[in-house]
């Protein structure tokens, strides 16, 4: 069996065509690290920012006291009380300056909890009252959200990634915004970027870890059993009349692939952690990602742990995949029909899913699980108000549904080919 999973793993990684697609697959991982490293917002360039802002706070606060010597007054205005505010604030961002320049973590973040200490009470008050819009940013969720973010930051030491402010922080509650200046202003500085090993790993994966990175490797495998001459006089003819069973063969397939692709995940991860090292630094381990929960609930879990969870999912989906693959290899013995029926079942039950919403046992259609991200994090829970939809769910559906497509392949195969052993 060893020798047989060796044997196929070979025969892919001598395919000039499976060659080919790597090397799109490599020059597609440089690019976007260009991109990303283009659009990283860097410390210095944070650091100059808040020596901006510590420059108009202080012209500001020189001409208050202007208006003070000269006897100026403004209604309703206590000028006095004015600038002890804007002395306070001042006192802070320098602070704020100096745990950057220190790139003193916990510090910072020390700071940033402080200040946002009085938006997280008023949004806790809004949460008792009940008497807010839900959707309309920022969301008392996203307010209470950005406090624990900040929290789990400074207790765990994380480097941040720029921009950090009000701004640069939603939630899938924000349906809504105030006008279109601030709704482009917050979509705009929550997108962020890093060129840190994890955190562009985070974002290459957000795209990889969907239809997108499940059509690639439908791609890089789509003849991996037609090729074989199933009918015709093919190689595979050969292993018939080896003393092996039919169904050990389609193992050793299914096995070589789901083998090679852990390895291709594991070196395109590599690729981007040494890419992330040579350019800018690692990343953090433990840098947040907001994982919601029912009922207004919210946690977080380190970057790390939720790229690993994203990757087991992503396996199972792609087995799940290469299931109906073979399957339709067996039915039609065509690469490209077969190629083509297993991405249009995929398509077709992606498209049909938001009318098994309301099912009792929707959680159990296994297309809900294609967008990876979404379902680890349960976002896509939230947007469906279906939180049966998650993660476990996820991993035992997908599995449940390729053993009884693989089951179902074995004998079909085994009736196709009657007279052959």
């Amino acid at each position: 069996m060893i020798r047989l999973i060796q044997f196929e793993m070979k025969k892919l990684w001598r395919s000039s065509y499976f060659m080919w697609l790597l090397m799109v697959l490599v020059v597609v991982v440089l690019a976007f690290y260009v991109y990303i490293y283009a659009n990283t917002t860097s410390i210095d360039t944070e650091i100059t920012k808040q020596q901006d802002s510590i420059y108009t706070t202080e012209q500001h606060i020189a001409e208050l006291n202007k208006k003070i010597e000269a006897g100026i007054k403004e209604p309703g205005v206590n000028l006095e009380k004015e600038v002890g505010l804007y002395n306070e604030m001042l006192a802070t961002d320098y602070l704020i300056l100096n745990a950057l320049e220190q790139q003193d973590w916990s510090a910072y973040f020390s700071l940033l909890t402080k200040n946002h200490e009085y938006a997280v009470q008023i949004a806790n008050g809004e949460l008792l009252q009940q008497s807010y819009n839900t959707y309309m940013w920022p969301t008392p969720y996203t307010t209470i959200s950005l406090g624990e973010k900040y929290a789990w930051m400074q207790k765990y030491v994380v480097e941040p990634v720029f921009p950090i402010h009000t701004f640069s922080w939603m939630t899938t509650y924000d349906e809504e915004f105030s006008d279109a200046i601030v709704e482009n202003f917050v979509l705009t500085s929550s997108n962020k970027h890093s060129s840190t090993g994890l955190y562009f790993s985070y974002e290459l994966f957000a795209y990889g870890l969907s239809l997108i990175g499940i059509v690639y490797f439908l791609f890089l495998f789509s003849d991996l059993v037609t090729k074989e001459g199933y009918g015709r006089n093919g190689p595979i003819q050969f292993l018939w009349t080896q003393p092996i069973k039919r169904y050990q063969i389609l193992m050793v397939k299914l096995i070589a692939v789901m083998v090679i692709s852990i390895m291709l995940l594991a070196l395109v991860w590599g690729l981007a952690m040494l890419l992330g090292i040579t350019f800018n630094n690692g990343g953090d381990w433990y840098y947040p990602v907001l994982i919601y929960g029912e009922n207004n609930h919210l946690s977080f879990i380190g970057m790390g742990l939720f790229l690993l969870k994203s990757f087991s999912l992503f396996l199972m989906f792609l087995l799940f995949s290469y299931s109906l693959l073979f399957l339709f290899s067996v039915l039609t013995n065509r690469a490209i029909i077969a190629l083509g029926l297993t991405i249009m079942t995929i398509f077709v039950g992606i498209q049909i899913i938001n009318q098994s919403l309301t099912f009792t046992y929707t959680q159990w259609v296994p297309f809900h699980y294609v967008n990876v991200f979404e379902v680890v994090s349960n976002e896509y829970a939230v947007r469906h108000d279906q939180f049966a939809i998650s993660y476990e769910t996820g991993m035992l559906t997908l599995f449940v549904g390729s053993v009884i497509i693989l089951l179902f392949t074995f004998v079909l195969s085994k009736l196709k080919q009657g007279g052959i052993r």
